[in-house]
């Protein structure tokens, strides 16, 4: 049997409820690469209207993997070992609040962010794709397409499903405004992999073949754009 391309509400719940009692257990053997800390929220008056949700806060100094012209001059050695020293300049405090909601229009996961400096100002959208919350794939000025409220995600690669909009919207289930990733190419970018990994063996209660790894396989093809797992050098510490 085949894994879904979509989730039911109740699939949605029982894989986050597995992932945060993983976190727990703390046994995560081969699915080491999900995101942790992850808390369920429920709705304050209404059943069913549940969500993930974690802070992370780090030292930032913004988004400095190699550009470009790095790599064609032959500088990802260099660039390489600059990575394992602190780098001087100024650095900011920064904090993300983390949501992952149930899309009812795609039936998919759905990533909301909210990103503040130390003394709670909100990051602005430049702000925002400079730090190394963000991959390099997403680049100004060609990515963005309204300096205050959405970019544009380019393609990872030739045969890559991206996300194609970072936007502002309200929270699904607080109704507060956030930074959110348009579900609508998840299913398609999932289930091509679930296809490839797990294949006819579907088995939705086994962590190794069912709705944990479906869900770990999101947050993957999420991470192509977002460093969910941890940030990338020794300033970018996740608390």
């Amino acid at each position: 049997m085949r894994s879904p391309a979509t989730l039911t509400r109740e699939q949605f719940d029982a894989a986050c409820r597995s992932l945060v009692e993983l976190d727990i257990s703390g046994v995560n053997g081969s699915l080491s690469y999900l995101p942790l800390n992850w808390m369920w929220k429920e709705h304050s008056k209404y059943s069913g209207f549940g969500y993930l949700y974690r802070t992370v806060s780090f030292q930032d100094r913004g988004n400095t993997e190699p550009s470009s012209s790095e790599l064609d001059n032959g500088g990802v050695e260099d660039f390489e070992d600059r990575a394992t020293i602190p780098m001087m300049g100024s650095s900011s405090q920064i904090s993300i609040d983390q949501y992952v909601v149930f899309s009812n229009t795609f039936r998919v996961p759905s990533f909301y962010f909210n990103a503040y400096y130390a003394d709670g100002t909100p990051l602005s959208l430049l702000d925002l794709v400079q730090t190394s919350f963000m991959r390099h794939t997403v680049s100004i000025p060609n990515a963005c397409t309204s300096p205050s409220q959405s970019i544009l995600l380019p393609q990872i690669g030739e045969d890559s499903v991206p996300f194609p909009l970072l936007t502002r919207g309200d929270h699904p289930t607080t109704g507060a405004p956030c930074w959110y990733i348009h579900p609508c190419e998840t299913s398609a970018a999932v289930k091509e992999l679930m296809d490839e990994i797990v294949g006819d063996e579907w088995d939705e209660t086994n962590p190794e073949k069912g709705l944990l790894r479906w869900f770990g396989l999101w947050f993957m093809v999420l991470g192509s754009v977002l460093n969910l797992v941890s940030l990338p050098f020794p300033w970018a510490r996740g608390l």
